[in-house]
Order: structure tokens, then sequence, then C-alpha cells
């Protein structure tokens, strides 16, 4: 029987069959030819031998074949099977025979990001330091890395690189999962913190308003663009209105949408327009409006809101106060002082001069009578009864500023109210050749005033002219519609070219007087009547030459035809 080598070994070059017998014909290892016959049992035999042989290491190879190709897949499979589990151990594990870079290649960079570690694969980690600089993220260098005898050596051919790019991009799920999972976390977390800060929010908002509404001022808030954004309770309640339908609404809008308080609403338009145009805001003004039908005086301020650059554009508060009950307690007050001044001399004067003047004056009439014959007693009973009359005027004007002002409030004609003083002074005005001019404006409407005290006023105005003015002097007193102060008003001038005043500052003071004769009362009682009527008087240098000019302005607002004028005209 032939060694199983030796047939290897051998090359059978030909093979016959001769008489029954076969033939080998071969050429060993040596390269020598030589022949060998066999019968057909032992040469069927000797190829059964070589067929089993050749089936044997056919096995062989498909079983090593097969753990080449099965190996990997049974660690992706593996892989696989663990991560639907949940268990990502696997993807961190290494071969028993896993070349590390730093040992294989005695590295000796510290700084590299796998340096010393076990069980890294450096071709998936950033940051490590290859070919004398650090390298990338794993997409920046893979192909640089395929290249490297140690990516080679651990991951073999394709399908161990699928196993390992499988397990990368496992790990990389796996970390963005758990960086979600983080994330989630920290939504949640941060929805519960956002959760307590609007309950904050809206408590202190809440608290805020609150606040806001239980201030007796009035508070409207305007934004960048000037419009309505807030107003507190005391802002409907002063106004008398309610403001909820002109949020986000410009201040034109609420001028005309509500009627009634348009006075209001067109004077701090009025003045936004001005701090537009200057940067300059309203500070504490008081001013008196018609609000629902009612004559209100109104303190108001313009500020812009705290915290906020501050340009034209910035957002403003309006914040306003009735004051017209306090005026009104202030004026009571100022005039019972004057009262309780000028009344203990008024009661004095009543009950010590009037009394023995009446007697006086009596016992001069009685006088005249007896010796009207006697020059002497005559021309000493005249001069008597002058300085008794003008006690009696001191005394009556003494008691004319101690008392409040009386009388109804009537809608009249200023044009017709003037015309008729005029004619009462008519005889003085004749007297002292005044020439008087009258120049009336006839579209002035009718005006609610106190037409027996303000009449009297231009009595005392008019008369204090004729007696600056010299003997045919020139009077010249007018009427017209005139704005100020962002409000319209009626407005009286008496202008004369007597000699002037020197001390205006002190005209209108009790008892101040620069008339020989005059008791220094009859301005402060003007003063006292045109301040009744919510009006204003000026005393200026007459422009057109020597003289004084009294300006009296009363109020337009309030009339019924006040809106059929406008402020620019």
């Amino acid at each position: 029987m032939w060694n199983i080598k030796r047939i290897i070994k051998a090359l059978p070059i030909r093979t016959k069959i001769l008489n029954g017998l076969f033939v080998f014909i071969f050429i060993s290892a040596s390269s020598s030819l030589f022949i060998v016959t066999y019968t057909q049992q032992e040469a069927w035999k000797i190829v059964l031998e070589i067929s089993l042989i050749n089936l044997l290491l056919g096995l062989l190879g498909i079983a090593a074949l097969s753990r080449l190709i099965l190996h990997p897949i049974s660690n992706i499979a593996e892989a696989v099977y663990k991560t639907h589990k949940g268990d990502f151990s696997s993807l961190n594990t290494v071969d028993t025979n896993f070349a590390r870079c730093w040992e294989a290649l005695k590295c000796n960079s510290k700084e590299c990001a796998v340096y010393g570690k076990d069980n890294l694969r450096c071709w998936t980690i950033a940051g490590t330091y290859c070919l004398g600089k650090i390298q990338g993220v794993y997409a920046q260098k893979i192909e640089d890395c395929r290249n490297c005898d140690i990516y080679k050596y651990n991951c073999g051919d394709e399908l161990y690189q699928l196993d390992d790019a499988f397990k990368l991009t496992v790990r990389n799920l796996t970390a963005t999962i758990s960086d979600l999972e983080k994330a989630k976390k920290e939504a949640v977390e941060y929805s519960k913190q956002l959760e307590l800060s609007n309950e904050e929010i809206n408590h202190l908002h809440k608290y805020t308003n609150n606040i806001l509404n239980s201030l007796s001022t009035g508070i409207i808030a305007l934004d960048e663009g000037k419009k309505i954004k807030f107003f507190n309770n005391s802002a409907k309640r002063i106004l008398g209105i309610e403001l909820k339908n002109i949020i986000g609404k410009r201040l034109d809008d609420a001028k005309y949408k509500y009627i009634d308080c348009s006075s209001f609403f067109e004077f701090v338009n009025n003045q936004l327009k001005e701090f537009e145009k200057d940067g300059r805001l309203l500070n504490n003004i008081e001013k008196g409006f018609i609000l629902n039908s009612k004559e209100v005086i109104i303190n108001i301020n313009i500020m812009p809101l705290y915290g906020v650059r501050y340009d034209k554009d910035v957002p403003l508060i309006v914040v306003f106060d009735n004051v017209t009950e306090q005026k009104m307690l202030y004026q009571e007050l100022e005039q019972s002082k004057k009262m309780a001044e000028l009344g203990i001399v008024a009661a004095k004067v009543a009950h010590e001069v009037r009394n023995p003047l009446h007697v006086i004056e009596g016992g001069l009439h009685y006088l005249t009578k007896e010796y009207h014959n006697d020059e002497k007693i005559a021309e000493i009973t005249e001069l008597l009864r002058d300085q008794v009359v003008r006690l009696d005027k001191v005394t009556g004007d003494l008691l004319e500023v101690s008392r409040p002002i009386k009388g109804s409030i009537e809608k009249a004609n200023i044009n017709h109210l003037i015309l008729k003083t005029l004619k009462f002074m008519d005889r003085s005005l004749l007297e002292s050749d005044i020439d008087l001019k009258i120049s009336l404006d006839e579209g002035i409407p009718n005006i609610w005033i106190f037409p027996t005290e303000l009449e009297r006023a231009l009595v005392n105005i008019v008369r204090n002219s004729i007696e600056a003015s010299n003997y045919g002097g020139r009077i010249k007193v007018s009427t017209s519609l005139m704005k100020a102060n962002e409000q319209a008003w009626v407005e009286i001038i008496v202008a004369d070219n007597g000699k002037g005043i020197q001390d205006k500052a002190s005209l209108f003071k009790p008892f101040y007087t620069t008339k020989p004769n005059g008791t220094g009362l009859g301005l402060s009682i003007v003063q006292k009547v045109i301040s009744h009527h919510k009006g204003e008087i000026r005393v200026d240098d007459n422009p057109e030459g020597t003289g004084t000019l009294i300006s009296i302005r009363l109020p337009l607002e309030g009339t019924p035809d006040y809106a059929q004028f406008n402020l620019n005209n």
C-alpha cells in the first residue's frame, strides 16, 4: 500500500489500462520518472483514498472559511441581540488578540486620546495623535486609518469592518440617545421651572394691577407708538368713562370716541406732539377741563417709563388726579384767611367808622341847611362831606373784598356786557374828554359768567384807565378769541395812553395804590372776580406807546358752542 505523502508529492502524468492492469506514470519529487502498475482492485482503492483525502481537505477549508465569515456575522448578531435588550457592554469590548496602536507602534505620545487605554479603537476616537498631528473625528480621518497596519490587523476584511462600523454606529446612537434623554430631563425640569416662573409672573402681574387699581391717582400707560396699553380704575373714575374699548388705540381715537372727555384727551395728545418736537414733558400742571358736563381741575404729569431709553419713542405714563375739591378747599381757605384778616377790619370800620360817619353826614346836612348863606361854613361843610364820602367808599371796598362773590352764573354775550359797562361810564369818559375806541369780535360765542360781578370788575378797570389818562387821552377796548397754553380764551383788552404803572408786581395787593385818594382795593376786587371765573388777568405796558394794557382772559371751554371752534384758528 502506498504512502499518502508519497502519492501527494508525486505528480501523475498518464494512466492507462493494460491487460486489466492500471499503469501509473509518476514523476517523483526528485524529478525521477517511474512507472507503477496496479491491479484494478488496488487502483480503485487508491482512487478512493485520494477522493476521501480531497473531501476531508475540502471540509476543513469550508470550516475555516465558514469561521472567517460567520465569526464577524455572529458578533454583529450578538451585538444586535444585546442592543435590543438594552445591553451595550459589547460595544466597548475588544478581542483578546486586539492590537493597541500605542503599544504595537511603541508610541510615547501621551497627549493622544487613546494613549494607555486598553479597549479603545483609535480610529473611532477623535483627537488621536497620528502622523505627527492631532486627528479629527471618525468621518474626517477614516480614509487615512484604513491604510494603517493597526486598523488592517484589528478590522481584517470587509466583514470585520462591517462589525466595527455597526458597533461604532450603535455607540454613536447610544450616545445620542443618552444626550436626548439628558436633554429630555433638562427640558422637563426647565418646563417645571418655567411653569413656576409663569405662576410667579401671573401672581406678580395680578398683585401689581391690584396696587395700581388701588391708587386714587389715574394712570394711563402708552406704548412706544403712543397707543393706550393700560389704565387703572381711578382713570375710569376721574374721567367718568369705560376705557376698555380704547386699548391699543391712540389718543386721537379716544378724543373722538369720548366726546365728553375730548378736551382732556386733546390736551394730552397735544402735549405728546410737543414732546416729539422738543423732548419736554408735562410736569405737575393743573388745568381746567369740562368732563361729562362738569368743570373740573386736573393735575397732570406725563413721564417716561422707568428703565427705558429716553427718546421720542419712549413709552410714557400719564398720571393725573382730580384736584377740583382740593383747589376749592384751598380757595376757600385763602378766602377765609382774607375774610379773617379783612373781616375784622371791615367789622371795626363798619362799627367804629360808618356809624359816626352817618352822624357826621347828618350834622353836615343840618349846617348846610341852617347856614346856607354863610360861604365860609358852606366851604367847610363841602370839604367835610367829600371826606365822609371817601371814608364811606373805603368802608364799602373793605366789605366788598371780605365778602364772597354772590349771584348766579348765566350764559351771556360778553360784548353786550362791555357795551353796557361803557354806557354806564359814559359821563366820566365825556368829562375827561377821552377818545374811546371799541373793537369787538362778533364771532365770540356766549359764555358762562357772573354778569354783575364781571361788570363791576370792568367798571373798576375802565375807571382806573380814565384816572390814569390825561385830559383828552385815548382808551381802546377790544375783544377777541385767542389760543394760549393749548386752551381757547375770550380776551378782553383795555389799553390807555396814560403814565403807566411802575410796580406791576404789587398792583393786586390789598391797599396798594398810586393815587392820592385811592383805597388800593379796586384791583384786588377785580382779581378776585376774574379768578372766580377761572380766568387770568395781566398788566403790561401799552405796546403802542405810553400807558398801560390790561388783559383779561376768560376760558372758552365749558361753553355750549366750544366744539364749533378750532384752537388753531
